[in-house]
C-alpha cells in the first residue's frame, strides 16, 4: 500500500516560466500554469471535497445508468465514481494526478490511474469506453490541454457512447483569475469540433456561470494504422512542434517485447533514443502479453533550442520518461516500432484562439465612450487600458473590476506610491507607462526596480521612432517585460497611412534584449511587415477597436492576441504566486 500523502504536500504549484514571455512550446502553454490556483496543497483539496458526497453527482450519474465501462477525468477522491457505481456501471476507472486519492477511489469501487491529462491516455484500445465523465476539472488546464483531452476522449469513446463534461464558463472576463479561458459555447464548439466530435450540445444555464457538454461517440471505426506484427517506421516532418503517440500490443517472449525507438535528424546528423522497457515474466510457460503506449514530443525549449521528450507506459503505469536535448534544429522525426500497432496518431497543435482579439493599448474613451460610473462594464475581450490625463477614476475602477481589462498606470518618477502597490495586490494593475525620456533618467530607477520585483509590464512611450533609434540598445532593464509603444498609439492623433519604422535598428534591439516587445498600431504593423514576420512573438497590436482588423493578416492578429494573453496571464500568475 502506498505511503499516505502528507497534508501539506504541494500538488498544483508550477514554477512561473522564466522570462522572456515567449511561447517556447505550445505544449507548455502559459495557461497550463494557472493550475497554481487556491487548492495548492493536498490538505486544501481534501477540504474542498470534505462537504461533498456522491449524491451531488446523482442526476448526472443517472445518465450513465447500466453502462459497462466509464472513465472519470480528474476524479479526485472518487465521489462521482461512487455515484456511477450506484447506477449500475460495472467498471469504473478514474484518472487524477494525486496519489493521495487512491485509497478513496478504491473504496468507491473504482481504479485510480495516476496520469497527466495533457498527455495521451495510456489505453491501447480505441472505442473501449461506453462513457466519459468530467466534473469541473478540465478548466484548470490550458486550452491546449483541453484540446488534447477531448482528442483522446474522442478516440476512447465507443460509437454511440456518452460523454458529459462540466466546466466553469466565466473565464478571466467575468472575474475568475484562475480559469482564464471562458469555456463558453463558442469556445467549446471550436474545441469539440477540432477533437473530432460531430454530435454534441453545449448547455449554459442562465442562473449559473457554467457550461455542460453532452456528446456522443464520434460514430466512426477505430483509426488503426499499419496493424502488423512486422517492424513499422513512421516519419514526420519536425519543422514545427509535433507529438506522435502509438499503442502497441504483442504476444512475445519476455526477452523480445515490443520495441520502440525514436530518431530525430536535421538531414546531416541524427540522435536516437530507445527507452528502456521492463518486461513481464512469462507465466506457466506461456509468453506474456505486453501492452505498451508511447508518446514522443519535439518541443522548443528556447530560441533555437529543442528537446525530444518521450513517455512510455506499460499498461496504465509509467515505464519510462526521458528528455533529450537536441544540438540542432530538428527536421525529421522517425518512430520505429515492433509489435501490433493498435493506434497511432500525430498532432501538430496550434494555440486555440478562444478569446476575441485583444487590444494591447487602448483608452477608456475608446473602449466605452458613453460609459457612466456605476454602470455594468459591457466591453468584452482582453484589453489593456492606458491611463490618460482627465480619465475619471470611478470608470477606470469599474473597468478593472471586469477582470479581463488591465489598467496601465502613469506613476510619477521615483518611489511608487502606496496606491500603486495596492492596485497591484488587488489585481487592478497590469503595467506602468513612462516616457522614453523619463525612463532613461536615473531618478526612475526605483520605479523600474519595483516593476521588476512585481513582474509588472513596463510600457515606454517614445515621441517618435527617430528619438528611439539612437537609444534602442540602451533601454533600461527592470527584469520585467519591456514594451515600446508605437508613437501613433501614444499620441492622441490617428495613425498615418504609412509609418517609417527603422526596422534594422529595431531588429537589432530585439535581438539584443530578450525583454523587448513592440506595441504597434495596425497600419504600422502592415508597413513593418518584415519585422512582424521575423519576430511574431515580440509583437502586440493596439487600437483594434478603432482601426478594425478584418483587412489585416489574420495570422498576425492571432499571434499578437496570443502574445497579449501570455503577458497578461504572466502578470496574473505573479499575483497568484
Amino acid at each position: 500500500m502506498a505511503e499516505p500523502v502528507h497534508p501539506d504536500t504541494v500538488i498544483a504549484l508550477r514554477q512561473v516560466q522564466a522570462f522572456p514571455p515567449v511561447r517556447l512550446s505550445v505544449f507548455q502553454d502559459p495557461a497550463d500554469q494557472k493550475s497554481a490556483h487556491g487548492s495548492q496543497r493536498f490538505s486544501a483539496l481534501n477540504q474542498f471535497y470534505a462537504d461533498r458526497e456522491p449524491s451531488w453527482y446523482e442526476s448526472t450519474a443517472r445518465e450513465f445508468a447500466g453502462l459497462n465501462r466509464v472513465l472519470d477525468l480528474g476524479c479526485g477522491p472518487g465521489l462521482a465514481l461512487a455515484a456511477l457505481k450506484a447506477q449500475g456501471v460495472r467498471e469504473l476507472i478514474g484518472i487524477d494526478r494525486w496519489e493521495g486519492f487512491r485509497q478513496d477511489v478504491e473504496a468507491a469501487g473504482g481504479t485510480l490511474i495516476l496520469h497527466d491529462l495533457t498527455l495521451p491516455m495510456p489505453f491501447l484500445d480505441s472505442g473501449s469506453f461506453d462513457g466519459v465523465f468530467s466534473h469541473f476539472a478540465l478548466e484548470y488546464i490550458s486550452p491546449i490541454g483541453v484540446q488534447q483531452v477531448l482528442r483522446e476522449a474522442a478516440r476512447l469513446l465507443a460509437p454511440g457512447g456518452l460523454m458529459i463534461v462540466h466546466l466553469t464558463a466565466p473565464g478571466l472576463a467575468l472575474g475568475d483569475t484562475a480559469r482564464t479561458t471562458p469555456y463558453d459555447e463558442a469556445a467549446l464548439t471550436k474545441l469539440l469540433t477540432r477533437a473530432g466530435f460531430d454530435d454534441f450540445e453545449v448547455e449554459q444555464p442562465e442562473d449559473r456561470q457554467i457550461a455542460i457538454v453532452h456528446a456522443g461517440g464520434p460514430g466512426r471505426d477505430r483509426e488503426i494504422e499499419g496493424v502488423s506484427s512486422e517492424p513499422a517506421v513512421s516519419e514526420h516532418e519536425a519543422g514545427g512542434e509535433i507529438q506522435v503517440a502509438a499503442g502497441l500490443s504483442a504476444l512475445t517472449s519476455a526477452k523480445d517485447g515490443p520495441v520502440a525507438r525514436f530518431e530525430v535528424s536535421d538531414g546531416q546528423q541524427s540522435i536516437e533514443h530507445r527507452p528502456e522497457l521492463p518486461s513481464r515474466a512469462a507465466e506457466h510457460g506461456r509468453p506474456p502479453i505486453l501492452d505498451i503506449s508511447i508518446c514522443a514530443r519535439v518541443v522548443a525549449a528556447g530560441p533555437d533550442e529543442f528537446e525530444l521528450q518521450t513517455w512510455t507506459w506499460r499498461g496504465s503505469r509509467i515505464a519510462a520518461m526521458d528528455t533529450t536535448r537536441l544540438p540542432f534544429r530538428p527536421e525529421l522525426l522517425r518512430v520505429h516500432v515492433e509489435g501490433t500497432v493498435e493506434h497511432r496518431g500525430a498532432w501538430r497543435p496550434e494555440p486555440p484562439m478562444l478569446e476575441p482579439p485583444g487590444d494591447a493599448y487602448t483608452t477608456i474613451e475608446r473602449m466605452a465612450p458613453r460609459h457612466r460610473p456605476g454602470e455594468e462594464w459591457r466591453a468584452r475581450g482582453r484589453r489593456v487600458i492606458v491611463e490618460r490625463p482627465g480619465d475619471e477614476g470611478a470608470i477606470s475602477r469599474s473597468a478593472a473590476r471586469s477582470e479581463d481589462h488591465f489598467l496601465v498606470h502613469r506613476p510619477p518618477p521615483g518611489k511608487p506610491p502606496d496606491a500603486l502597490e495596492r492596485a497591484w495586490e488587488d489585481g487592478r494593475l497590469h503595467g506602468i507607462v513612462i516616457s522614453l525620456e523619463a525612463a532613461m533618467r536615473p531618478d526612475s530607477q526605483p520605479l523600474l526596480q519595483w516593476a521588476g520585483s512585481r513582474g509588472v509590464l513596463l510600457y515606454i512611450e517614445p515621441d517618435s521612432w527617430a528619438v528611439l533609434e539612437p537609444v534602442v540598445g540602451d533601454l533600461p532593464s527592470s527584469g520585467s517585460p519591456l514594451l515600446v509603444v508605437d508613437p501613433a498609439l501614444s499620441r492622441h492623433t490617428e495613425p498615418q497611412a504609412e509609418v517609417e519604422v527603422p526596422e534594422d535598428v529595431v531588429a537589432a534591439g530585439i535581438d539584443s534584449q530578450p525583454a523587448l516587445h513592440l506595441v504597434l498600431a495596425g497600419p504600422t504593423a502592415e508597413t513593418a511587415e518584415g519585422l512582424c514576420r521575423r519576430f511574431p512573438s515580440r509583437m502586440l497590436i493596439g487600437g483594434l477597436g478603432v482601426f478594425g482588423h478584418e483587412a489585416r493578416d489574420g495570422q498576425l492578429i492571432e499571434e499578437a492576441t496570443e502574445n497579449l494573453r501570455y503577458l497578461t496571464e504572466r502578470v496574473t500568475l505573479m499575483r497568484l504566486l
